[in-house]
């Protein structure tokens, strides 16, 4: 315990020295913690230009953000950005600072228990981001399932719906329960209806609607037993509107709304919100991909004329799982910048 607590004192030494420049970047711990900070520095940037109105805040945000996909190659080795460990790298260590920044905020006000709290889970993440990217922790039968299984019609305990209630299960003991759910996975396999194979179909509604019922059922009973949960599933705009190229797509994430509509009436008497979200056009390693000419079809539709962050997204999720958002359930909330009205 006391040696935990000396490593959490270190943390919160290395990031007051990061903010007065005296950090050694040739240290891989230091630049962890830099790229902690630069994941800050986004969030500023980003309420700042939401806030002001000023585009000004979106460019330094998007020069930022280039600056610590660069650094946070140089610690997340033998993977591309967008990837599952190159994602859960980036967030560990941006929910790391932030829970270090409120625990600040709360020891100043002379809450230091709560502080402490916080200060024991931020070095428990930023314990996680190491633990992942030196191969301590393996992932690997976790990406299997969602790339791979997500689909497979198993009803055998020892097959894949027994593999997934073994890892609830595992979640539920190691953090003393589950209470909030994101149904975020998903793939596409775009083509014209008349070129798209049937497996091809198969593949995106397995993958994006029967996982989001797969793992919905899967977490369900920890939130029927403490009457209390937040459910949230990432839908999609194509889901209300439909884009061309995009059948299998479009039809699960209406699936999605409808589940998610449906779910919410059969469990909001035990206190547990279903919630949807509809993002439009977010910038993400997929969306990178696209040609300059598709962008700025899509940019022209926008009536915000820029296309969201994934942490507008984020901060929809963080507001549906909260106190605030007590009272709504089963709605889809559009992040798309205006472009469905």
């Amino acid at each position: 315990m006391e040696k935990t607590k000396l490593k959490i004192e270190e943390l919160l030494k290395k990031v007051e020295e990061s903010k007065k420049g005296k950090l050694d970047l040739s240290s891989d711990e230091d630049l962890s913690v830099a790229i902690m900070n630069l994941v800050s520095i986004e969030e500023h940037f980003f309420f700042s230009g939401a806030k002001t109105g000023n585009e000004k805040y979106f460019d330094l945000l998007n020069q930022t953000r280039q600056i610590r996909k660069e650094l946070l190659a140089k610690l997340v080795k033998d993977t591309e950005p967008g990837s599952e460990i190159w994602c859960i790298s980036k967030h560990l260590l941006a929910a790391s600072m932030r829970l270090i920044e409120v625990g600040t905020k709360y020891y100043q006000e002379g809450k230091k228990e709560e502080a402490k709290d916080l200060f024991s889970k931020a070095y428990d993440l930023w314990s996680l981001f190491w633990g992942l990217n030196l191969k301590l922790i393996d992932i690997g039968k976790v990406k299997k399932i969602e790339e791979n299984q997500l689909n497979v019609h198993d009803k055998e305990k020892s097959g894949f719906l027994g593999k997934l209630k073994e890892i609830v299960k595992k979640i539920a003991e190691d953090f003393s329960g589950i209470d909030i759910l994101i149904n975020n996975a998903g793939i596409v396999r775009d083509a014209l209806l008349i070129k798209m194979s049937e497996e091809d179909f198969q593949k995106v509604i397995d993958v994006n609607l029967k996982g989001t019922f797969n793992f919905t059922k899967a977490v369900l009973p920890y939130l029927l037993q403490k009457r209390w949960g937040r459910i949230v599933n990432i839908a999609s705009i194509i889901g209300e509107m439909g884009n061309v190229g995009q059948a299998n797509y479009a039809a699960a994430k209406a699936g999605i709304i409808a589940f998610t509509k449906s779910v919410a009436k059969e469990v909001a008497s035990k206190n547990i919100t279903v919630n949807a979200i509809a993002p439009g056009f977010i910038e993400t390693p997929m969306t990178e991909k696209l040609s300059p000419q598709i962008k700025e079809k899509y940019l022209s539709l926008i009536p915000l004329k820029r296309f969201g962050f994934p942490e507008e997204v984020a901060n929809v999720c963080l507001f549906l799982c909260s106190d605030l958002a007590s009272y709504i359930t089963g709605q889809v909330i559009r992040v798309d910048g205006g472009l469905l009205m």
